[in-house]
């Protein structure tokens, strides 16, 4: 048995020597496919865009069926979060290289962090723009919020009334027709600021329990606004009480760790949770209905994307890209090369052999494909090969 021991991150790249040059290449080979996709967002020409714990982003022109790596804003650090507000004009938060600016589709990114605030040293966690072109970003560790009213030309500090403290990580925003704006803040809950104000209010009570989890955000045109607590589910609240009297709608989900609210085209609501479950609701919350049965994995959703006519993505940690048409859920991961390799392994017939995160992938052409050989491993992380 030959052996190889490698931790490589988003790629496993093949060693060749250039005979004329005497130069050594690194050549990427085809795989393996599939990894840690973060986020999702869609232009309106119908393009898909996906960042990656690695710091790339991958797009799609075909609806997932094949992906093209782009420039990575912000390398290597990882993409935190994405938002398209219109045309070809992309912003992506990272984890600690600040906020970036695409005005070409992805092909080129501007840094257009504000140095004064130190913003390039943030963990860039959540980035959203309202109707009136307002950009909102969130970070962890405490930075909390800034707002832009000139597309990322200047930016100001947007913390009065937020009691947080360096544990503090902004999950997600969520707006009402008029502008005002919600954020939801792991260990510190919900908070509420008026348009035409510069100071939070906290929406927290004891009908809101667990706020130390809450995660993603969303309100809809009927006034209600949503909130995701994994391992709660879902809470709704309404304009109608001041958002301040939260009830737990989970009715038809067969598990609670709820991480992912997103609004479809229709104004209706998908959830996703640490299960690899994306459930649809019609009426406000009253009722969730899983979309597809089979075809997820079960790990866990880290975003959704709803789009036409019932087509969803489905970003999924340690597996890649999922998509459903309708009816059924299909993985697209064909040219998303993202994967962690913790070991490499080679046996008497020179093939190769991965190990993932949560499985184990083979070649026999030297890279240039990649099957999955994980049935049966259960689904948890494999660190280290052996071949008899």
């Amino acid at each position: 048995m030959k052996s190889i021991t490698s931790y490589s991150i988003a790629i496993i790249l093949l060693f060749s020597i250039n005979l004329f040059a005497q130069q050594p290449m690194w050549l990427q080979t085809g795989g393996p496919e599939g990894g840690l996709p973060t986020c999702i967002a869609r232009n309106s020409s119908g393009q898909t865009f996906v960042g990656t714990q690695s710091g790339y982003i991958y797009r799609s022109s075909n609806d997932g069926a094949t992906w093209q790596a782009l420039n990575a804003p912000g390398s290597p650090k990882g993409i935190a979060s994405l938002v398209i507000p219109d045309g070809s004009t992309i912003y992506a938060g990272t984890n600690y290289r600040g906020i970036h600016k695409s005005i070409d589709n992805g092909l080129t990114w501007t840094d257009i962090s504000d140095q004064s605030l130190s913003m390039s040293y943030w963990p860039i966690t959540a980035i959203s723009v309202n109707n009136a072109g307002h950009i909102y970003i969130g970070a962890g560790q405490g930075y909390g919020i800034c707002r832009s009213f000139d597309g990322g030309e200047s930016w100001e500090a947007l913390n009065d009334g937020l009691n947080i403290n360096n544990d503090a990580t902004v999950r997600g925003f969520a707006f009402t027709s008029e502008g005002d704006a919600f954020a939801s803040i792991e260990m510190f809950g919900m908070y509420m600021l008026p348009e035409t104000n510069s100071t939070w209010t906290c929406l927290n009570n004891v009908s809101l329990p667990d706020t130390q989890k809450v995660s993603d955000v969303v309100y809809t045109d009927s006034g209600n606004l949503f909130v995701a607590i994994p391992g709660q589910g879902v809470y709704r609240t309404s304009s109608g009480s001041n958002y301040t009297n939260w009830t737990q709608v989970n009715t038809g989900f067969k598990s609670y760790g709820t991480t992912v609210l997103k609004l479809t085209p229709a104004g209706n609501i998908i959830s996703g949770n640490d299960m690899s479950e994306v459930y649809i609701t019609y009426n406000e919350g009253t009722q969730w209905t899983e979309i597809g049965t089979g075809g997820l994995t079960s790990f866990r959703i880290e975003d959704l994307l709803s789009y036409g006519s019932g087509n969803i993505f489905a970003v999924i940690w340690d597996e890649g890209i999922f998509h459903y048409d309708g009816t059924n859920w299909t993985m697209r991961n064909t040219a998303f090369i993202n994967s962690t390799i913790y070991d490499l392994e080679i046996d008497s017939r020179d093939d190769l052999h991965a190990a993932t995160h949560n499985t184990i992938f083979f070649t026999a052409n030297g890279g240039e494909t990649w099957e999955r050989r994980g049935e049966g491993v259960p689904s948890t992380l494999v660190k280290d090969l052996a071949i008899n």
